[in-house]
């Protein structure tokens, strides 16, 4: 792991400091991704819908956009991965390494969670909704993994009672796997994808005289 790996900056300043694993290691969640700085610019711009809430981290990787809802004032997060105990390891630790970010009571936990696959995700008593908030990015590339990460959201969103929490994703286009893909793997799910935002973004984790731009799109996502 490299301590000083990333820094992204809080509107107030404030930088979060990451950690990263190497692919051998973590594979593709062991960097900080474009998706994560545009899903970060959003949070910040929408700082009041964080303050307070309870957020759930999609396939979270180096943990950077959970950790940064719990800087923005987010009062539960929990990211959540693949069980890969480096990856998840990963998570924990840059989870410690931002605390003194967090508000005062913020609870900041990690835990495993293989899309459909059992979604052994804590709810409440009185079965409404745990989280408010469900955040993810870069977790749609593949035509492969978007069958289960569908279901997942679906499944997510889908509460007894109360409304349906908050899905926002950061997606980016890529030849093989367009937005238009991702739309039709979510509508086979029962899920409408609407476009929030789009930008252009550096490929690489600091931006440099080599780093090309890639599509960045800020999705929400919703019960049809």
């Amino acid at each position: 792991m490299t301590a000083d790996a990333a820094v992204l900056s809080l509107p107030d300043g404030r930088g979060l400091e990451l950690g990263r694993l190497s692919h051998e290691h973590a594979g593709t969640g062991g960097v900080v991704w474009p998706c994560s700085r545009a899903l970060c610019r959003w949070m910040g711009n929408n700082v009041h819908d964080l303050r307070g809430a309870r957020v759930l981290e999609l396939g979270a990787g180096t943990g950077v956009c959970g950790i940064y809802a719990a800087a923005l004032g987010a009062s539960r997060v929990l990211l959540t991965d693949d069980d890969r105990p480096a990856l998840l390891s990963l998570a924990r630790s840059n989870v410690s390494l931002n605390a003194g970010l967090y508000a005062e009571g913020a609870d900041i936990q990690v835990q495993a969670l293989v899309w459909g696959d059992g979604l052994d995700i804590p709810s409440s008593h009185n079965g409404a909704r745990p989280y408010d908030i469900i955040i993810g990015s870069d977790v749609s590339y593949t035509a492969s993994g978007c069958e289960a990460l569908c279901e997942t959201i679906r499944r997510l969103l889908t509460v007894v009672s109360g409304a349906a929490p908050l899905c926002i994703l950061a997606h980016q286009d890529r030849t093989d796997f367009a937005c238009s893909d991702f739309e039709a793997a979510a509508a086979d799910q029962g899920l409408r994808v609407a476009q929030l935002a789009i930008s252009e973004e550096s490929d690489q984790e600091s931006d440099g005289p080599d780093s090309a731009l890639v599509t960045v799109r800020l999705l929400k996502i919703t019960l049809t």
